[in-house]
């Protein structure tokens, strides 16, 4: 079996480094190869020269690939033109995995045949940052409602098989870091798969440490605004396609959240969260919709 690491990075060289150091410490087994694809998408630090680093050191390990199109997506997609693995697994330059990351990836695709895509626990690396895109569930579970869609596996701990990707597609280049909408290209493209029957997993042994440096209210905030305005174009990308399922989500989102706003308001309470939970997610339902 081999595993393709593919890594979207931008201006994070000193991150970057931290994440291929790890890297060189995870186990191995003789059930399994693996090499990492870093795709530079346009950065202008030293990102280039510490990927070279790694790969004079073991070339065999790390490749180095230049996205110039912007957007986390273009690279995304442009790391599964480049390789050719049986598994694709996807982190992000401010992640550390645990030393099994890799070896415990490679048994659970190959102990399970019906698994199509695999995500894992992600624990903070910091203490001192906000407990945020985190996914600390001890329990291995299953995908089984399409309410989890949004907080079930995150794309900076997925794996998934090339044959799905076959089937489902490349990543929406209008969703994610840096696109019109900043937010839920991993989503969208799990829901995709999930629509045509892959079988998706949470396994806790699969474990990497994000170390994200969110430290105060306004980077909540600034986060939160992004995953409500990716949340808004998903449900308009899947509405316009009649899907009923997401209908029924954000018919319930916005009825959950219209309430909240009329109750705060008759009570005069703060509705400023409500307002901006529904001005993000009209943003995306926008952009999606005049893109």
């Amino acid at each position: 079996m081999m595993l393709n690491v593919i890594v979207a990075t931008h201006n994070r060289g000193s991150n970057l480094r931290d994440l291929l150091e790890s890297l060189l410490r995870c186990e191995s087994t003789n059930s399994f190869h693996w090499d990492v694809w870093v795709v530079d998408n346009n950065s202008n630090d030293a990102t280039q020269e510490v990927v070279k680093e790694f790969n004079s050191r073991d070339p065999e390990h790390f490749h180095y690939i230049f996205e110039r199109t912007q957007g986390k997506t273009y690279a995304l997609n442009r790391g599964l033109r480049e390789t050719s693995g049986d598994i694709i697994v996807f982190t992000d330059d401010d992640c550390i995995p645990d030393p099994s990351w890799l070896k415990n990836i490679a048994a659970e695709f190959s102990s399970n045949p019906g698994l199509g895509i695999l995500g894992g626990r992600i624990e903070l690396f910091d203490p001192a940052d906000k407990p945020v895109t985190i996914r600390t569930w001890r329990d291995r579970r299953a995908l089984s409602e399409d309410k989890d869609i949004f907080y079930f596996i995150a794309g900076c701990n997925m794996a998934i098989r090339r044959d799905v990707l076959k089937m489902v597609g490349e990543f929406d280049i209008a969703l994610g870091p840096a696109s019109r909408n900043d937010a839920a290209e991993d989503v969208d493209i799990i829901y995709r798969a999930s629509c045509l029957g892959v079988r998706v997993e949470y396994v806790p042994d699969v474990l990497i440490y994000h170390n994200h440096g969110r430290r105060t209210e306004l980077d909540l905030q600034v986060l939160k605004r992004k995953y409500l305005r990716g949340r808004g174009a998903f449900y308009a990308k899947h509405i316009l396609k009649g899907d009923a399922k997401i209908l029924k989500l954000a018919y319930w989102e916005f009825r959950s959240v219209v309430l909240s706003l009329f109750k705060n308001l008759i009570t005069r309470r703060s509705a400023a969260e409500d307002w901006q939970v529904l001005r993000c997610l009209m943003a995306g339902i926008t952009s999606r919709l005049t893109g």
